[in-house]
This record gives C-alpha cells, structure tokens and sequence, in this order.
C-alpha cells in the first residue's frame, strides 16, 4: 500500500473535477484534473475537533468469510482558522492523523516440520528458522490428495501498519479592495508496513514525506 499527497477532507472550501476542455493552465496535463480549493480563516474564530474509528468487532461478516479479519483503524484530527488582523490578516490551520492496523490471514500453508528443519544444511539454517513451525495437528494433505509428513500446516495471520499524519498551514492578506495574497504550506508524513509472506523478514516498509507550498496573488482589473 503506498500513499500520496493529499489534504484533510476537513480542510477542503470546494473542488472541482475536470475532465476535458480544459483551460490553458492546465495545457500540460493529462488524464483528470482535481482542482481543489482549501479554507481559509475569517473575522470570527472557528474550529473542530474530529476522531473517527473501525473494529473488526463492529463490522458485518462478509457473506463467504467465517470469520472477520482483524482491523484497527483510528482517523482523527482538527482544525482552527481566524483573524490575525481583523478584515486584514486571517490564518487557518489543519491536521489529520490515520493509524491503521490490520491482520489479514494467511490460510493453510506446508512448512517444514521440526524434524524436517533439523536435518538442513548449515547454510539453509537462516532461512528455515525464519519460517513458523506447523501449529495445524497431523500431515499436510494437499489437494491431490497427497499426504507428506515431512511438513506440516501453519495457519496464522500477517500484519499490515499504516501511520499517516497531514498538516496544512494558510495565511491571508487582503493588501486592499483590488488585491488579496494568500501563502500556503501541506505536508504529509507516511509510514507503511506490508508483510507478503509468513517469513519474519518478508515485510516491505515505505516511508513517505511530501511538502507543497505556494504562494497566490489575487488582482481584479478594472476601467
């Protein structure tokens, strides 16, 4: 699982999805555009606070699973935005974190026995050792119907982590009626650990930081 930018759904004034014809700005893009457009701060105070979760405790069983696979999922953050200078000068700021931790399982796998195990050569040790011991009683029987007590069944489960923390920072500046800047500043901080496979050194981690700032000058023209 990998992760891009992106603003807290909190943080978004409006958004508009384009597809074709667009304007000359855009000439360089393919595919669909998202243009979005985050709040900014007033002359009254305004913020929140938010968390919302999923446990695999709450969730419906799926129609073909036996069991539900176990899920933690915390989404959680807030924002504030006002005035720095009344009818001048406004902020608004935002964060939003995600911590996510799931165990998908694994189902039947053939692993080596202990007894199987003990007779690898020296080199083959490392390897071996990192995989689990059958924790399924009796032979493993593969669909063919073959039965090979040199290995055994292991049913368990693997481990998917996700940490993500968003932030965003706006400043507004009405110079005067005909003028307005506006500064922006997001980054978004990831970390992802995905486990493919039941050996204690197949996990693949991906870290991300991704920073975005720019900078609006507003000019109305006139006779």
């Amino acid at each position: 699982e990998s992760r891009i930018s992106r603003s807290s759904v909190d943080s978004i004034e409006e958004f508009k999805v384009m597809s074709s014809t667009y304007s000359a700005e855009y000439g360089r893009s393919y595919g669909d555009i998202v243009n979005v457009i985050t709040k900014s701060g007033g002359n009254n105070f305004h913020g929140e606070l938010f968390e919302f979760f999923r446990n695999d405790a709450f969730d419906a069983l799926n129609y073909f699973a036996t069991q539900n696979t176990p899920l933690r999922l915390n989404q959680f953050g807030g924002n504030l935005g006002g005035p720095i200078v009344k009818n001048k000068l406004f902020f608004f700021v935002n964060y939003e974190g995600v911590r996510q931790v799931v165990h998908p399982p694994t189902g039947p796998i053939a692993v080596m026995t202990a007894t199987t195990r003990a007779g690898a050569s020296a080199d083959m040790v490392p390897v071996v050792n990192s995989l689990p011991l059958p924790n399924v009683p009796g032979p493993a029987i593969f669909p063919d119907g073959t039965s090979r007590t040199d290995l055994g069944i292991y049913e368990g489960s693997l481990l998917h982590t996700l940490r993500e923390d968003t932030g965003s920072i706006k400043v507004d500046y009405r110079v005067g009626i005909k003028d307005s800047l506006a500064f922006r500043y997001n980054i978004a901080d990831s970390f992802t650990s995905t486990q493919y496979g039941i050996a204690t050194d197949q996990v693949s981690p991906s870290p991300s930081r991704n920073h975005l700032f720019k900078a609006t000058w507003n000019h109305t023209f006139s006779p």
